[in-house]
C-alpha cells in the first residue's frame, strides 16, 4: 500500500526512509527452526506464519511507508546467499552488509552513514525482521505518524511503545513521561525511564501503572540519532564518521572493514537509550496485534492467541 503521506518529504526538508533490520544470529531459534523446518538459518529468513518469511513481511510493511528505492536492509555478510533468494523478484534500495557483528548500536549507525551521506535531512524508520504484526496497515500508520513527530522534535527520536497484555517478564518496558504537544497526534509523550527485562514482580508493577512494552522500533531524524549515538559512544562515532566519508567511492570496503574489527561491541538500547531516557519521545501502539518471536514458546501463544494450529505441529510431536 502506497499513498501515505510520510512517502514524501518530512517538515524538515529530507525524505522519509525505512531501515530493515536483518542482521541478527536468531541463537535461542536455531535448535526449532531445524526441527521443524529442516532449515539452518536465522529466524527472520523463515515463514513462519504463511508463505513469506518474518524478513519478506517486513520488507512489504516498509513498502507501505516509503518507495522501494528508499528501503535500505542491513544484513550480516554471512547470509548473503539466503537473503538474495528472498530478494528475488523484489526492487529493493540497497542491501548494506556488516562484514562482523558488532551488536545493534553499529547495525543502526551503519545505514544511518549510507543514509546521511544521501540526503543529510532524512528521518527514517528501523524495523526489526523479527516481530509478529498482525495489523499492518495500522501500525504504519503509527510509524508514519511517529515519522512526522519525529521530524518537527528538537531531540527527533520517536520509540513505538506496546500496550502490554500481561506483566511481561522477557520484554523491556518504558515508563512514560509527561505529555508532548504534536500537531495532528495525541498519546505522544515523553520518556521518564527504560525497565530492562524486570524480574516478576517489576512486571506486574509495571504493568499496573500503564508502562509499555518497549517494541524497538524507532523512528528518527538521521542527524539527531547519529549525533546521540556519537555523545554517548564517541569512539564508535568517529569510526562511522569516516565510513560515512567513504560511501560511494572505491575506499569504502576498505575502510568499512578496518573500522569494523577495531570497533568495540555497544548495545543501542542499555548503552545509549537508557542513559539519556529525556533525549527520547514515546508513541503507543493503539489496537495492534505485537509480539516479538525470540522463542518457540511465544510463536505458539500467538498462533493459540489466534485460535490457528502451528503448521510445524505435526512434525515437532513424538510418535505414538
Amino acid at each position: 500500500m502506497q499513498g501515505f503521506e510520510s512517502g514524501g518529504r518530512s517538515r524538515a526538508g529530507g525524505k522519509f526512509w525505512s531501515v530493515v533490520l536483518a542482521g541478527g544470529q536468531g541463537v535461542r531459534l536455531k535448535p526449532f527452526v531445524k526441527q521443524a523446518f529442516g532449515l539452518e538459518s536465522p529466524k527472520q529468513y523463515v515463514p513462519f506464519m504463511g508463505r513469506r518469511s518474518m524478513f519478506q513481511h517486513t520488507l512489504d510493511r516498509a513498502a507501505m511507508f516509503v518507495p522501494d528505492h528508499r528501503i535500505l536492509t542491513v544484513a550480516d555478510v554471512r547470509h548473503a546467499e539466503v537473503l538474495s533468494a528472498q530478494l528475488a523478484g523484489r526492487r529493493l534500495g540497497a542491501v548494506v552488509y556488516q562484514p562482523l557483528n558488532k551488536e545493534t548500536a553499529a547495525g543502526i549507525m551503519l545505514p544511518l552513514a549510507h543514509i546521511l551521506a544521501l540526503d543529510p535531512e532524512a528521518v527514517v524508520a528501523f524495523l526489526p525482521s523479527d516481530h509478529f504484526i498482525l495489523e499492518e496497515t495500522r501500525f504504519m500508520r503509527h510509524v508514519a505518524e511517529a515519522a512526522a513527530a519525529a521530524a518537527g522534535l528538537t531531540e527527533g527520536i520517536v520509540l513505538l511503545g506496546v500496550r502490554p497484555s500481561g506483566p511481561e517478564t522477557e520484554y523491556g518496558w518504558i515508563e512514560p513521561g509527561a505529555q508532548l504537544r504534536s500537531p495532528g497526534l495525541r498519546g505522544l509523550s515523553g520518556v521518564r525511564r527504560f525497565i530492562e527485562k524486570p524480574g516478576a514482580e517489576g512486571a506486574l508493577r509495571s504493568y499496573k501503572k500503564g508502562h509499555l512494552w518497549n517494541s524497538f522500533v524507532t523512528v528518527a531524524r538521521a542527524e539527531a540519532l547519529f549525533r546521540l549515538v556519537t555523545r554517548r559512544l564517541p569512539a564508535l562515532g568517529r569510526a562511522f564518521s569516516r565510513i560515512r566519508s567513504v560511501v560511494g567511492t572505491t575506499r569504502y570496503e576498505g575502510v568499512l572493514g578496518a573500522e569494523y574489527a577495531a570497533l568495540a561491541p555497544a548495545n543501542l538500547s542499555k548503552d545509549v537509550f537508557e542513559a539519556v531516557p529525556e533525549a527520547m519521545s514515546l508513541l503507543p501502539l493503539e489496537g495492534v496485534t505485537w509480539s516479538d518471536w525470540g522463542s518457540a514458546a511465544r510463536i505458539a501463544e500467538t498462533y493459540a492467541a489466534l485460535r490457528r494450529r502451528p503448521p510445524w505441529e505435526a512434525a515437532c510431536e513424538s510418535p505414538a
